[in-house]
């Protein structure tokens, strides 16, 4: 068969094992803010109506279903594109995507334990190869012997990405420390002393008055000072 709902439903399995082998949070996982989840629902039941539409030969009801649900997917994985590894799954989707559309449906390189090609049935969403195949390799060319499914790569590609969602998902936070600030020099005229302003003249006094601006505002008692001694 080439149907990779068995293999998808391992892969979600695979990565839910994640968070418990990798020492993650399952709590901080399910507490992941996702944009467009409606997207997603849309996708997921569109996919699932694919298969009781009508077959190709009859009309393009159910293709055109199958490629607004991949479109759909598409969307929901570019709104949350923010979360770790959901790159790597659009790039997944983005692959079968391509080669459904090209193909009209996703070629499979029928194995030969399945007997001969021709006797293979196509469906809405898969068919099986010809020399009229496009986008070969990216087709459902990978056999899984355990499971009796033809793969493709794209299918392997959102596996590994599902996985990396999985594991940055599940991980906290950390929060960032404060920086430490350093506190502001004295200004000059608070690191002289009585007997050093007296050694000023009156130019000098002047002077250091005016550019000292925390004589002005903040030190009015030394300012004080500055003054008794100029006069």
């Amino acid at each position: 068969m080439a149907d990779v709902t068995g293999f998808l439903t391992i892969s979600v399995v695979v990565a839910l094992l994640v968070p418990a082998v990798s020492r993650g949070s399952f709590t901080v996982l399910l507490q992941q803010r996702w944009y467009w989840k409606w997207s997603l629902a849309a996708a997921l039941v569109l996919q699932s109506l694919t298969h009781r539409l009508p077959h190709p030969g009859d009309n393009d009801l159910g293709f055109g279903a199958l490629v607004a649900s991949y479109v759909l997917l598409l969307a929901f994985c570019s709104r949350n594109l923010i979360k770790t590894g959901m790159a790597v799954v659009m790039i997944g989707i983005a692959m079968n995507t391509v080669t459904i559309i090209a193909n009209h449906g996703m070629p499979v390189a029928v194995p030969e334990v399945w007997g001969p090609s021709t006797e293979f049935a196509p469906t809405t969403k898969h068919h099986a190869q010809s020399s009229d195949t496009s986008l070969y390799w990216l087709s459902d060319v990978i056999y899984l012997r355990p499971t009796d499914q033809m793969i493709s790569f794209g299918d392997l590609v959102l596996a590994v990405g599902l996985i990396d969602v999985a594991f940055h998902g599940s991980r906290k936070r950390r929060s960032r420390r404060p920086v430490a600030t350093k506190p502001p020099e004295p200004a000059v005229a608070d690191k002289l002393d009585i007997a050093t302003l007296e050694t000023f003249d009156d130019e000098e006094l002047n002077a250091l008055l005016q550019s000292s601006t925390g004589l002005h505002d903040s030190h009015p008692a030394q300012r004080h000072e500055l003054q008794s001694v100029d006069n």
